[in-house]
């Protein structure tokens, strides 16, 4: 908007505007937008706060039953990850892990 404000003929580097004019609707519209942005930097901030005073708790190593291999080992995953290295046959090796004789598969 500020650019589209210049052309409004609105002087450049000035602390204060005319409330009327072409460049008014221009100036509103910035207004608006630095207003939003204030806003939605306040709610950053109370999430992060909001969330660094929850306890949580322990999560489940697959809360959202993921399909590929990260989602097989633990949180935080440990340092050599899998015991052995798991065989992959298919695009979601997660999946194949979890199926059993008589699933269709």
């Amino acid at each position: 908007p500020y650019y589209a404000a210049g052309f409004a003929d609105q002087p450049a580097a000035e602390a204060r505007y005319d409330i009327g004019g072409p460049s008014a609707l221009f100036n509103l519209a910035v207004t608006a937008g630095h207003a939003l942005m204030a806003l939605v930097v306040l709610a950053f901030l109370g999430l992060v706060v909001s969330g660094s005073r929850s306890s949580a708790g322990t999560v489940e190593a697959d809360p959202w039953q993921g399909h590929t291999l990260e989602w097989t080992t633990s949180s935080p995953a440990p340092r050599d990850n899998f015991a052995e290295t798991p065989t992959v046959i298919s695009p979601e090796p997660a999946l194949d892990l979890r199926a059993t004789p008589g699933d269709g598969y």
